[in-house]
């Protein structure tokens, strides 16, 4: 496929994510940047460690809560998503590693200590490991192998990660019974 295909590909996934995080999250999520049009707010230097170089992310926005006991009545925290549109899940893992690495770097930097990061692939992993992806436990052995600065930040980054697999029989179904238009 020409690179332009797989570029609208990309697009339209990042168009539908947002759309989905919207019906899922509703007034909760605002996702105004995207990597389409503001790449510059969503591109992080990566650690020499690393290889250098930048990393994007998908989406990016925040997420707020009411929370009476803040000067606003509202709790806020930068979120970020990757978006993966696939139709087969082979390669996720390892992309899913990936988007934890790129997640704990970001964590080093005091201003994202409470960012939200939410992975969103239209098709399941190709794995065994369950629950682990989820609990901690996947995230600890992707770490074995990063800086300990590293792994010291990332320690609860397993509470501030979302895991969607947004089939799109989920998505119908979410169309269709969605309060959210």
């Amino acid at each position: 496929m020409a690179a332009e295909g797989t570029q609208e590909i990309g697009r339209q996934g990042v168009i539908r994510s947002s759309r989905l995080l919207w019906r899922l999250f509703g007034e909760s999520l605002r996702l105004p940047f995207n990597a389409y049009d503001h790449t510059s707010k969503l591109t992080f230097r990566n650690l020499e460690e690393f290889g250098g170089g930048t990393f994007t992310f998908d989406l990016g926005g925040h997420l707020e809560r009411p929370n009476l006991e803040r000067f606003d009545g509202r709790e806020t925290t930068d979120v970020f998503v990757e978006v993966k549109s696939y139709e087969y899940g082979s390669n996720l893992l390892t992309e899913y590693a990936e988007f934890l690495r790129r997640a704990a770097i970001l964590s080093l930097d005091e201003r994202f200590r409470d960012t939200c990061f939410i992975f969103l692939a239209s098709v399941p992993f190709g794995t065994s490991k369950g629950a682990e992806l989820c609990d901690g436990r996947f995230l600890n052995e992707c770490g074995k192998e990063w800086p300990a600065r590293v792994r010291e930040k990332a320690r609860d980054l397993h509470t501030r990660i979302c895991l969607i697999f947004a089939t799109a029989s989920f998505e119908r179904m979410l169309s269709k019974w969605s309060t959210h238009a």
